[in-house]
């Protein structure tokens, strides 16, 4: 195992710069010896990944009614984003996760396999953010699979009952209280289902005394979070009410990630690698894997301390490049197949000590 980061004295000098061109990038597939990505041409500008792509987990199937998926869509679309609602099945596979920043699952009533839930939970170990809505049974399978993830991914929750009626005022309290909107009681809410906070659940939903709504935060800081709500009714906001909408927005601002990767393209064949939300003219280092787990980089280089996302187990440094004035990289490259399905790919921005999301090839 080897993580061979620059000095914190050497990682300007190791960065590439935005204009200079690249060959070989990833020398290396960590499996076979072969390359992962070579040929790469020169880093571009102006990097057309400028909005979050968000996945929108259809919610009108079951009742034509249940239109918090276009509500979702609305308010994504309204702050700049790509929202596309997509069917259920879209959970069976992992095909989503390389072109997604975050996920939601708009219907709180809808059933989840245990394929689905494994897939959200992939996702989030990818470093992808994920919002499913719940409702007020703690039986319904989008409560159940709140606690699964919270469980498998280190932290403790467990629902403890149901409240009937109308619970609004619902306030909105915590962290997704004011960043960036303030946002007023929410007046609608229609029956939940409650629980305590933990150390990793923080409540952000609150009606006489008891919590409706968590945030989890894995051990992992690189992993994705995952928000839910015991309510669907709010979302769905018939009433044309504001205040769902602002709170809406807050829980796709803290779902975006930090730095996003997205490498585009077949695979075995040429793709297009590019990363936004680094530190403008600074250097970012690409990493490769064999697996998903978390990484601590060691001392003695920069970055120190930092999680990833990758196992550890064949964690390779590939290329550091330094991004452009507004934080982008992008270049062209070439996947062999002996990388397909096996090599993890991950980038860290060398001055914040951030991490991206993780795109398997």
């Amino acid at each position: 195992m080897s993580l061979l980061l620059p000095t914190a004295a050497a990682q300007n000098a190791a960065a590439t710069p935005a204009g200079a061109t690249q060959a070989n990038l990833f020398a290396g597939s960590g499996n076979s010896g072969g390359p992962v990505l070579d040929n790469a041409t020169q880093p571009g500008r102006n990097n057309s990944v400028t909005a979050l792509d968000i996945t929108i987990i259809e919610s009108q199937s079951t009742n034509t009614a249940h239109d918090m998926d276009l509500q979702w869509q609305s308010v994504a679309a309204g702050m700049g984003h790509s929202a596309t609602i997509v069917g259920q099945a879209t959970l069976s596979s992992d095909a989503f996760m390389n072109t997604t920043d975050i996920l939601i699952v708009s219907s709180g009533i809808i059933a989840l396999s245990s394929t689905a839930v494994a897939n959200i939970e992939e996702f989030m170990r990818r470093g992808g953010g994920v919002y499913i809505s719940g409702e007020y049974l703690v039986t319904y399978t989008t409560n159940i699979a709140f606690e699964t993830i919270v469980t498998n991914m280190g932290g403790s929750f467990s629902w403890t009952g149901t409240t009937s009626g109308d619970l609004a005022p619902m306030a909105v309290v915590g962290s997704l209280q004011g960043t960036p909107n303030a946002v007023p009681p929410l007046p609608y809410y229609w029956y939940g289902t409650f629980a305590s906070a933990t150390a990793t659940c923080e409540a952000f939903l609150s009606s006489a005394g008891l919590n409706y709504g968590f945030v989890f935060s894995p051990p992992n800081k690189c992993q994705g979070e995952l928000i839910q709500t015991s309510d669907q009714d709010w979302a769905r906001n018939p009433s044309g009410f504001i205040e769902p909408r602002l709170l809406m927005e807050n829980i796709i601002t803290r779902l975006t990630p930090d730095l996003k990767l997205r490498i585009l393209g077949p695979c075995p064949g040429p793709v297009t690698v590019s990363v936004c939300g680094a530190s403008p003219g600074g250097p970012v280092a690409f990493v490769t894997d064999t697996g998903l787990g978390s990484f601590t980089i060691p001392g003695g280089v920069v970055c120190a301390g930092t999680q990833l996302c990758l196992s550890g187990t064949n964690i390779k440094l590939r290329r550091t490049l330094a991004a452009d004035g507004g934080g982008n990289i992008t270049f062209g490259a070439t996947v062999p197949a002996a990388a397909c399905g096996v090599i993890y790919v991950e980038a860290v921005d060398l001055r914040r000590c951030t991490a991206s999301n993780v795109i398997k090839l």
